[in-house]
């Protein structure tokens, strides 16, 4: 089964501007964006990714710089990204996926739905938030495998930290710590991880920490270096998974 899940969903950039009292012209503010990242695994296998905007700083396109040239276009009303097609080479054979996105409110998504055409795949993701807009729930419906995973959010603004727990396994669950630093998607701000979902204020840090807990107790943490920039923004990180496998991400930017 091909791996259809984007990476990265982002919703909007808005340009700002503003103009003399003299009718000089404008001064054109130009935000720090992500250009390009690169994934490696044990020091291998790495793999790379292009952000393209348009001339108002809008996400247009995400590109993967090797040889399966698969690229992701996002698809705008007003504002408010509303499909993300994605095509991808499979065995030399072109296939198409598309994501479609509803919204509850100018940001945040309410249901995320993901199609493959060629295989056939189709998963729900259904959101829930608190009244300051935090995440609370996020249901994954699998339409033709008729599968269901329902996930609890919990933020501890105290800690800069997201308790998540599956329902069908309650004596389980993670904690994701984070940073206070910029994350590689600050001025992007819908942006759509699979750590820190939609809508979530989170998506301005960077995580530096996971505890996985079973029964009350930790059985596993892991720690991520992070190295930043002048500005505060991520342009490094590197972990050990949980089968203790070496993972880095490099980050570049417009300036």
């Amino acid at each position: 089964m091909k791996n259809i899940f984007l990476s990265t969903f982002t919703i909007f950039l808005i340009l700002t501007s503003c103009s003399s009292d003299d009718n000089e012209g404008s001064i054109i503010v130009v935000p720090k964006l992500l250009t390009n990242t690169t994934s490696t695994y044990n020091g291998e296998n790495s793999v790379g990714y292009e952000f393209v905007y348009n001339e108002a700083k809008k996400l247009i396109k995400q590109k993967r710089t090797d040889a399966l040239n698969n690229e992701d276009e996002y698809v705008y009303n007003n504002e408010n990204v509303v499909r993300i097609n994605r095509s991808y080479d499979d065995n030399a054979i072109v296939s198409i996926a598309y994501t479609l996105l509803e919204y509850d409110g100018e940001n945040k998504i309410k249901r995320l739905t993901q199609y493959d055409t060629d295989d056939n795949i189709r998963y729900d993701f259904l959101y829930t938030y608190s009244s300051e807009n935090i995440l609370l729930t996020r249901n994954i419906i699998g339409i033709v495998n008729n599968s269901n995973r329902f996930y609890d959010y919990e933020y501890n603004a105290t800690e800069n930290s997201l308790k998540r727990t599956q329902r069908t396994v309650s004596d389980a669950f993670e904690i994701y710590t984070f940073d206070n630093k910029k994350s590689p998607y600050t001025n992007i701000p819908y942006i759509l991880k699979e750590l820190t979902a939609a809508g979530m204020s989170l998506n301005v840090n960077n995580i530096s920490k996971i505890e996985y807990y079973e029964s009350g107790v930790i059985t596993r943490t892991i720690n991520y270096l992070n190295d930043y920039d002048n500005d505060d923004f991520l342009i490094k990180s590197t972990y050990t998974d949980i089968n203790n496998n070496t993972r880095t991400y490099t980050y570049i930017y417009n300036k």
